[in-house]
């Protein structure tokens, strides 16, 4: 990691080390400490006994969880969605959107 016209500025580095140790980069496949402290708070202030959370980083992930965690919670496999909604560029979110959203990139219309 370098800045530009910083050179190796002590004061910098050691900032940017420091930094480093408890930085969130937002990959969910790598454990973060942060994001599990994160995760224990909200479901410190969510009603019942929430065992789990899970971050995405996009709205589109979001609305992909939350269709995968609907059908498996209901065991149906049809979701609701909008007509001409944009529920962002992933999988499901682009099935759950508007054939605008998915005729540029060729993708089909699943019956979700």
């Amino acid at each position: 990691m370098g800045i530009k016209g910083e050179g190796g500025n002590p004061e910098i580095i050691k900032t940017l080390r420091k930094a480093l140790e408890h930085l969130d980069i937002g990959n969910g496949h790598l454990i973060s400490w942060a994001r599990a402290e994160l995760g224990a708070r909200i479901a410190a202030l969510m009603p019942g006994d929430l065992e789990y959370t899970v971050f995405g980083v996009s709205g589109g992930e979001a609305v992909d969880l939350a269709i995968k965690v609907a059908r498996g919670f209901t065991g149906r496999a049809r979701i609701i969605s909008a007509l001409g909604g944009y529920h962002g560029h992933t999988g499901l979110a682009l099935a759950a959107g508007d054939e605008k959203y998915r005729a540029p990139l060729s993708i089909c219309a699943v019956a979700l």
